[in-house]
């Protein structure tokens, strides 16, 4: 069933409304301007959903008007990870209009061998990865590989508009007027779902306690701004007892978050003072958070402060 494509930029195809559509494709490289959501569909075979949108490249625009639902080829064994592309085919017996495929990978997490590089014969668009399993119907797992190109914006103003309304980028440099200073925003999304994401300020996220420790005031929590792992908050032992010297796991963070070695950084506690320290905490590349402070003297401890390289 051929797909529901209007593709501006091959031969033939541009008026003067195209043409003006079309300017969008001139780009340094292919991107989406907007839509081409992907999305697993659940309880269909090895089905994957390629929602309404635009997208570009090499000279050519193509807007997806309708839902599109690709099913990829069955596994044997094991995993085996394809990717969906967009494939623009330039030869004479093609000419367009642009279509969406499933390329066969393997094993390996990867965008697929089968891609084609070829701008002005045949040329594919990456727009995400997928992990299929043997035996299972639906596709376990999807990476979205798609590119939004955009010049960066600079505002000065104490409020950025609705990420949904911002019509020309999709990248702002801002002064946000509530303590964040200069910024750079990210618009993620572009199929309903748009919303800023801030790249210097990072959101913090709940560590998760161990079994014995609970919240002393400030929630433990952590977040990553470049490579650098950040944490804060407080924690105590559910018990009411005093910590121990010996080294003793107490919370975690993501191990795709942890260092690539062990860290081991100085905690804050209530016994901390100019004549002893609060103890010390060693931080895994499991993502493990141990901490060891002087015995029966530390009711409670402190990550605020900690900032390691997880490099």
């Amino acid at each position: 069933m051929a797909q529901p494509f209007v593709s501006d930029g091959y031969d033939g195809t541009l008026d003067e409304i195209g043409l003006a559509e079309w300017h969008a494709a001139a780009a340094t490289r292919p991107g989406i301007r907007e839509g081409f959501g992907v999305s697993i569909v659940g309880n269909v075979d090895r089905t994957i959903r390629v929602s309404p949108g635009k997208a570009y490249g090499w000279g050519v625009l193509d807007e997806l008007t309708g839902t599109v639902d690709l099913q990829a080829e069955a596994v044997t064994s094991g995993d085996r990870w394809d990717t969906l592309v967009l494939r623009r085919d330039w030869r004479p017996l093609a000419g367009g209009p642009s279509a969406l495929m499933i390329l066969k990978g393997t094993a390996t997490k990867a965008r697929s061998a089968l891609r084609l590089s070829g701008p002005g014969v045949v040329d594919d668009q990456v727009l995400a990865i997928f992990r299929l399993r043997a035996g299972l119907s639906t596709i376990q797992e999807l990476m979205d590989l798609r590119e939004w190109q955009s010049s960066l914006s600079f505002r000065y103003e104490a409020s950025i508009p609705t990420a949904s309304t911002y019509d020309y980028g999709d990248k702002i440099i801002q002064s946000a007027g509530d303590n964040r200073g200069l910024d750079v925003a990210v618009r993620r999304g572009g199929d309903g779902s748009e919303s800023w994401d801030w790249v210097l300020s990072r959101p913090w996220n709940d560590m998760t306690l161990a079994s014995g420790y609970k919240v002393n005031d400030q929630v433990p929590q952590w977040r990553v701004v470049g490579d650098m792992l950040q944490l804060r908050g407080r924690v105590t032992r559910t018990s009411g007892a005093s910590f121990s010297n010996v080294y003793t796991t107490v919370a975690s963070v993501p191990a795709s978050v942890a260092p690539s070695q062990w860290n081991y950084v100085t905690v804050g506690s209530n016994f901390s003072s100019d004549t002893g320290g609060g103890g010390m905490a060693a931080i895994l590349p499991s993502g493990v958070i141990q901490v060891a402070a002087p015995s029966n003297l530390v009711d409670w401890v402190s990550f605020d402060g900690i900032s390691i390289s997880i490099g």
